[in-house]
């Protein structure tokens, strides 16, 4: 099976994952999905910003700061062999 990878930033509010896809996606940020928080990550939230290349991440983070949304984590995302496996990391 082949490996699989991506990362997951997940917001306390449904509104701020909304708020933030809305920005991204009006400057025309492509690079990203909104999805519904896995179960295993719940933390008051339904939707979660999948996003597939690490290189936007920064960015992501810049917008959502610059909106007011500061509570958020991001989540390194691994699919190998069939286990999906989440690790919280920290942007330098």
């Amino acid at each position: 099976m082949r490996n699989q990878s991506y990362y997951l930033i997940t917001f306390q509010s449904k509104n701020h994952a909304v708020l933030l896809y809305t920005i991204l996606d009006s400057k025309q940020i492509n690079e990203i999905q909104l999805v519904s928080t896995p179960c295993s990550l719940k933390v008051g939230c339904s939707y979660s910003l999948k996003v597939l290349n690490k290189n936007f991440l920064k960015d992501i983070v810049k917008e959502a700061i610059n909106a007011g949304i500061n509570n958020y984590r991001i989540y390194h995302a691994q699919r190998i062999n069939g286990k999906l496996t989440y690790t919280e990391i920290k942007l330098a």
